[in-house]
């Protein structure tokens, strides 16, 4: 069964496809970027890529990291979210896609940027809780000017958006949003 899986990953792979069903972490993130490496090298024989996220999110550190190598990428990358992108992977669909769909029931999940700091009775110092704080604070201004020049809303709409609640968008709301340009495979019974 595993053969059967690898060889079918490899067949998508050389077909220019990249799925990425993983949390956002530096692990899978070096992965995508390994698979990016790859299909960028067979350029004259392939003319876009297209990635496949399925993802509960992760480390927007990782995130912006993805972020910085599609926007690299020699080919073209289209991105499609199916099932669901999550707070991180909807930053790698949104920012380093040229491209960006999202099938008819996929659903994204947008909220405040997020880390564990730990307490000050874990014994960190309230310097260094402050310290993460300012920097999680940096990492939400980036996000949000991303959000701005992608989505072409304005920063108090998109603070509006990426609130410390959840919120969960459905494909249509986030067409209506212009965080995807179009709503992919329709019905074909």
């Amino acid at each position: 069964m595993i053969l059967i899986a690898d060889t079918l990953q490899k067949h998508s792979l050389n077909s220019g496809i990249i799925q990425f069903p993983y949390q956002v972490d530096s692990g899978s993130v070096a992965r995508l970027i390994d698979e990016l490496n790859y299909l960028n090298t067979k350029e004259p024989l392939l003319s876009e890529i297209t990635l496949y996220i399925m993802s509960e999110g992760g480390d927007a550190y990782a995130g912006l990291g993805a972020y910085d190598m599609l926007r690299q990428s020699v080919l073209p990358v289209t991105g499609i979210v199916v099932g669901y992108a999550a707070s991180a992977a909807v930053m790698i669909l949104l920012q380093g896609c040229r491209q960006r769909h999202a099938m008819p029931n996929a659903r994204l999940l947008f909220h405040e940027a997020r880390t564990f700091l730990g307490t000050a009775e874990e014994g960190h110092s309230q310097r260094r809780l402050s310290d993460g704080a300012s920097e999680l604070s940096i990492v939400q201004d980036q996000v949000d000017q991303i959000l701005v020049e992608r989505t072409g809303r304005s920063l108090e709409d998109v603070q509006t958006l990426c609130t410390s609640r959840d919120v969960w968008l459905s494909a249509q709301e986030a067409l209506q949003w212009n965080i995807i340009d179009r709503i992919v495979g329709g019905p074909r019974c």
